[in-house]
């Protein structure tokens, strides 16, 4: 055991606790910067341990120390310049985190105000594009009025005692061969639908102030050219005679009816054939790609019969032939 060596322990211990640089000191770190091994420390100076593990305050060493209150004065005050010189930096660095952070909020408070600007002159644009469609619906609904108009005036008979009669198909051939490939019954009536909302469209386009709807339920046992004949020499109320192959009388109202906003008196006209054998013989002349389904819902047609908006329900028989 060297007082050489104890000094050198009691210095470092004095020295980093006092200073502030560490609370309490590893026994390996203490014995390899004093020059001894860990054993030869626990073996002569273990009696400084409770010193260096913080468990017995330093000051009792100054004693035995050889360190003047000066020395002491100066390596605290070098620890508080090196503690003042990291709170500087700390200081500094939170500084210029809080100039970026304050920056950062004000450009997104100024994106904020340019966002709200840009969508109120989007708004305002659109706004304005919805007055000019309107406005184009309104000049294209008029030009359907007249085209409407004009097209009336072109079917009528030439004998001015003769009354105005339309005709109203639903364009059902591309329907048609659509089915023939994809099977898809839903799709067939979908198109068959859109087809009978046009013809809505168009006799409400008319604004017929008086008008009798006729309606032909198409059963494809009769063309409807023999049904249309009937009216080549009609007197009185213009008619518009529509041709709508479906076979209920509720989806008749809610595919057709239910749009038609023209004020009109409703009649309608089913064909009928003495038998089944009587019917297929009938569409063996003319039918062409219509569906199976479509055919086997015409012979199982809805009964149609009076209600509130149709006045007529004529069912006629179908002669072989026509």
């Amino acid at each position: 055991m060297s007082s050489e060596t104890r000094q050198r322990l009691v210095t470092i211990i004095t020295d980093r606790v006092l200073s502030g640089a560490a609370r309490t000191i590893n026994i390996s770190d203490l014995a390899t910067a004093a020059g001894i091994s860990r054993q030869a420390f626990h073996r002569y100076y273990s009696d400084l341990k409770p010193y260096a593990n913080g468990t017995r305050p330093a000051t009792e060493l100054l004693d035995q120390d050889f360190l003047t209150s000066k020395d002491l004065l100066s390596k605290a005050q070098l620890r508080i310049t090196e503690l003042t010189n990291q709170l500087n930096n700390v200081e500094h660095l939170h500084a210029i985190q809080l100039r970026r952070t304050v920056d950062q909020h004000i450009t997104s408070l100024m994106n904020n105000d340019l966002a709200i600007f840009e969508a109120d002159s989007i708004r305002s644009a659109s706004e304005k594009q919805s007055l000019v469609i309107a406005d184009y619906v309104a000049q294209i609904q008029a030009l359907k009025t007249q085209l409407a108009q004009t097209e009336l005036r072109k079917q009528t008979p030439v004998e001015d005692s003769l009354a105005q009669v339309l005709y109203f198909e639903p364009k059902l051939n591309t329907a048609y061969q659509q089915f023939q490939t994809s099977h898809d019954i839903k799709a067939y009536e979908a198109h068959k639908d859109r087809e009978m909302l046009k013809i809505a469209h168009k006799i409400n386009a008319l604004h017929p102030s008086d008008v009798e709807l006729v309606i032909y339920i198409d059963k494809y046992i009769s063309q409807f050219s023999n049904f249309k004949h009937k009216f080549r020499e009609h007197h009185g109320t213009p008619l518009c005679v529509v041709r709508a192959p479906v076979y209920d009388l509720t989806e008749l109202q809610a595919t057709f009816l239910d749009y038609i906003t023209s004020p009109c008196r409703i009649a309608l006209h089913v064909p009928q054939c003495e038998s089944s054998a009587a019917a297929a013989a009938q569409r063996a002349f003319f039918v062409r790609n219509v569906p199976a389904e479509v055919l086997n819902a015409a012979d199982h047609a809805d009964h149609f019969y009076l209600r509130k908006g149709i006045e007529q329900v004529t069912y006629f028989l179908v002669r072989s032939g026509e």
